[in-house]
């Protein structure tokens, strides 16, 4: 009887010990399993994106919200976008697009003037940052000239190279110009044709990555678009806004876009006036940001990574305290970040 009770109780404690082995080795893997889904990149959980039924949807077909940083021009950030670099923004902060503008001309200097160097710049910076897995917007900064088919023929050339380079490759989306502007820009007779134009380029290398154009009058005559819209599949439109200087009459705008189907992309938008200056501007930016992910829309902030002298430059860069070496080298603590800085960099992270 005594052995019978010693087997009996030996089974038991045998099942129980099998039952503790299964529920770590079950621990084990939902956390080896939890870890994985955390180090995805956001390339790698959300694959190719799209345009379906005016809203972004990634290749799961879900509605997709991207968060990122702007990188200031290209010759305002030379030799910003290292790994470490990289490695901040997306891992530290949780960007999951940063939008690389490359400068088209200032000065005397740009792609309109040396069209080599400054593709091969760009595409390092973006191999950088594909390499970390994240969505790049390669955004043509016509910044100097507000009418866009001054450069034409340049930005053609420009986004032939690159779509031939990266066509195949799902991170990368094309921003085809940045805030037209001038007496005599138009959406219908300006941008629209220049428009056309450079979107025939690129898809005769890449049927399906993402394509934003930005709308005429500094990215904010939103209205113009709904009634003469591009046919164009995967297309998006970008509007900016700076929190200083416009508030809830370009939301209702905006507002009324969204009702109407137009898929929207905020590709630039500061805590600042449209000058780049004053602020910050709190309580309006977190309107902004509240109406932008209410409503599903991505944005970009301005700007990250040069020396300029700007209220939106999220990095305290006009320090004795702080070197180049510091800034490349990423990992910035909280003393190098201003209050810009600050604030996006929680906004980018709130869920």
């Amino acid at each position: 009887m005594m052995s019978s009770m010693f087997h009996f109780d030996l089974k038991i404690k045998i099942k129980r010990i099998f039952a503790w082995l299964l529920a770590i080795n079950f621990a084990l893997t939902a956390a080896s399993c939890l870890g994985e889904a955390r180090s995805k990149s956001p390339v790698e959980a959300h694959g190719m994106l799209r345009v379906e039924n005016g809203k972004l949807v990634d290749g799961h077909g879900d509605c997709i919200q991207l968060r990122g940083m702007s990188v200031c021009d290209l010759i305002s950030c030379f030799e910003f976008v290292t790994d470490d670099v990289a490695d901040t923004l997306i891992n530290d902060w949780g960007c999951t697009v940063i939008r690389l503008p490359v400068t088209v001309h200032s000065l005397d200097n740009g792609y309109a003037y040396f069209p080599d160097r400054y593709y091969e710049e760009l595409c390092t910076y973006a191999d950088v940052l594909i390499e970390h897995g994240c969505y790049v917007i390669i955004d043509w900064f016509n910044n100097h000239d507000g009418n866009p088919l001054t450069y034409q023929n340049e930005a053609v050339d420009f986004f032939t190279r690159i779509s031939e380079r990266y066509g195949e490759n799902p991170h990368i989306i094309y921003e085809i110009n940045n805030e037209p502007h001038g007496d005599d820009v138009t959406w219908s007779g300006t941008v629209k044709p220049y428009a056309l134009s450079v979107i025939e380029a690129i898809r005769s290398n890449d049927p399906d990555n993402i394509i934003i154009v930005d709308i005429a009058d500094t990215s904010t005559d939103i209205s113009s678009v709904i009634n003469d819209p591009i046919e164009c599949e995967n297309l998006m439109y970008s509007f900016h806004f700076y929190a200083g200087t416009h508030g809830q009459e370009l939301r209702d705008e905006i507002q009324v876009a969204i009702d109407n189907g137009i898929p929207l992309f905020c590709t630039q938008w500061a805590t600042s006036y449209t000058n780049k200056t004053g602020g910050v501007f709190e309580q309006s930016t977190i309107e902004w940001i509240e109406f932008l992910n209410s409503n599903n829309i991505s944005w970009c902030n301005w700007s990250i990574g040069s020396g300029h002298i700007e209220s939106s430059n999220a990095l305290r860069l006009y320090s004795n305290r702080f070197t180049a070496e510091q800034k490349r080298a990423g990992h910035w603590p909280d003393e190098m970040l201003s209050e810009s800085g600050l604030l996006v960099r929680s906004l980018i992270q709130d869920d």
